[in-house]
């Protein structure tokens, strides 16, 4: 998923595709464990996904956390 994409999210809905890509990400695993991986490069992908939408996130919470200090 694209970085802009992730960044038009609500924070509702950064934590749901958090949530959706941890389970694809315990899904691969087993995949992995049981040799059923067909693309073995899906992983970083899902990894890079959940650390982008949390980055967002922390983002927003800090620059709301900013203004609020203002």
């Amino acid at each position: 998923m694209k970085l802009r994409e992730i960044a038009e999210k609500t924070d509702g809905e950064l934590e749901q595709l958090a949530a959706e890509q941890r389970s694809r990400l315990a899904q691969i695993a087993l995949e992995r464990r049981t040799k059923k991986v067909t693309n073995v490069k899906e992983a970083a992908g899902v990894k890079r996904t959940i650390a982008r939408a949390l980055t967002i996130k922390r983002q927003r919470h800090i620059a709301q956390l900013e203004n609020q200090n203002d």
